[in-house]
């Protein structure tokens, strides 16, 4: 299963199907765990450790995921110009669901319920985005407020006016507010100050909002929903144009003896 970001020409593997793959291969529940683990971190190093753990346990499967290249599948190594951290396929999952009424449609009625579907679904979202109050998303703002919550529990070292370093535990993490980064990694992929950043704009009393990628404002989200799928009239109105007729394909004998069908009741 692959996924397509906006503008960029390379696939993320599912980890999820990655995970499944390498489970049918070779056995164990822990091999899963680490793999998951690794592909989900922001930071290259907390994916070192999590891999060097699956090696310990089964060096065969680490070798195998090995040769699958890490921007498809681990969070650490996405294009940052993305802004998406999400290692899953909800999305088509949830199209998928969506649609399921209409698969056993013609294919004209399919693609015309499909195209009266989208044009519902993105005026609705333009109309929803006009009236909300913040500049950012609902989504994106929750998310903040979550990593703004967990920046409770660090430690802010100043060393200048933009750069920080931020304590967690027994670690240490560079923020450089200029930058917009941070070392583990998550500010750069997802486009929202991870909690380091959060617990240093939160220690300098500034707008959490100016620190959030573009592409994850309400503008943006305005912008992208813009754009009109127009109306289209009943089909007995349309243009009459001169093309050959477009006929379904010929039905080609299956190799084999054809089934007999039985008869109900016999």
């Amino acid at each position: 299963m692959q996924w397509r970001g906006f503008g960029q020409d390379q696939a993320i593997d599912i980890v999820r199907h990655v995970i499944a793959n390498l489970q049918s291969r070779f056995k164990g529940q822990l091999s899963g765990m680490y793999v998951w683990n690794a592909a989900n971190s922001s930071n290259k190093y907390v994916f070192m450790e999590e891999m060097a753990k699956l090696k310990e346990v089964n060096e065969r499967a680490h070798d195998w995921i090995m040769q699958i290249q890490l921007k498809h599948w681990c969070v650490h190594a996405f294009d940052t110009d993305v802004k998406s951290e999400h290692t899953t396929n909800n999305i088509t999952e949830s199209f998928n669901s969506w649609v399921d009424k209409y698969r056993g449609y013609p294919a004209l009625m399919l693609l015309e319920s499909l195209r009266r579907k989208m044009m519902k679904r993105m005026y609705k979202r333009l109309e929803d985005a006009r009236k909300w109050s913040s500049n950012l998303p609902p989504l994106v703002a929750k998310k903040l407020a979550e990593r703004q919550d967990e920046g409770r529990f660090v430690i802010v070292l100043c060393a200048s006016d933009t750069e920080y370093e931020v304590k967690e535990e027994s670690k240490y993490f560079i923020v450089n507010l200029i930058t917009r980064s941070c070392d583990c990694g998550l500010w750069e992929v997802s486009g929202i100050p991870c909690k380091h950043a959060m617990a240093v704009i939160t220690a300098k009393r500034l707008s959490a909002e100016d620190y959030v990628d573009a592409y994850l404002t309400k503008a943006a989200y305005l912008r992208t929903y813009s754009y009109v799928i127009h109306p289209i009239p009943s089909q007995s109105q349309w243009p009459e144009v001169q093309h050959p007729e477009v006929l379904p394909p010929e039905k080609k004998r299956l190799p084999g003896r054809p089934k007999k069908k039985q008869e109900k009741g016999s």
